[in-house]
């Protein structure tokens, strides 16, 4: 691991609220490929598409007390929950929503705050469309974070200096 880079996500998870409600995309986000599209992904081979420091920063995340959940667009929810299981199984994700919509994912945002009130959250998605409808429909709540080259500790100190 590298030190320095991983303190920039350190230093960034002290500045939040604990417990906090963070959702994540899968393709291109969590991983480093696209399930439905990438033929030669699979479960034995899906690890080389994940860079070590996603494990690190969803287990230090879990750890410090926060709220994990996957808001995914898949055609292939039953393979991305077999490839979850496989990469990250210290990790409890609070809910998977991984079904297909049209373009958005407000869908998916509701059916995690089931039952509750949506509040602030923190959405990682490679699709800016996506996280500008995310701020659009919930005013005030959505804390986006693109991640156009899929989640690493950088993403932080990006979207810090976007503030």
């Amino acid at each position: 691991m590298n030190k320095l880079r991983a303190d920039i996500f350190k230093k960034w998870c002290r500045t939040i609220p604990t417990p906090s409600v963070f959702i994540f995309d899968l393709d291109l986000t969590i991983w480093d490929c696209t399930i439905e599209e990438d033929d030669f992904v699979n479960n034995n081979n899906i690890q080389k598409y994940v860079p070590p420091e996603r494990h690190y920063m969803l287990t230090h995340l879990q750890d410090l007390g926060h709220e994990l959940n996957i808001g995914s667009r898949s055609t292939e929810p039953i393979e991305c929950k077999k490839h979850l299981k496989k990469l990250f199984p210290n990790i409890k994700f609070n809910n998977m929503q991984i079904y297909p919509t049209p373009t958005f994912k407000r869908k998916h945002v509701d059916a995690i705050f089931k039952d509750r009130e949506v509040n602030n959250f923190y959405f990682f998605d490679d699709e800016l469309h996506i996280l500008k409808d995310l701020e659009k429909g919930y005013p005030g709540k959505a804390n986006i974070f693109h991640t156009p080259k899929g989640l690493f500790y950088e993403t932080f100190d990006n979207n810090e200096k976007k503030n």
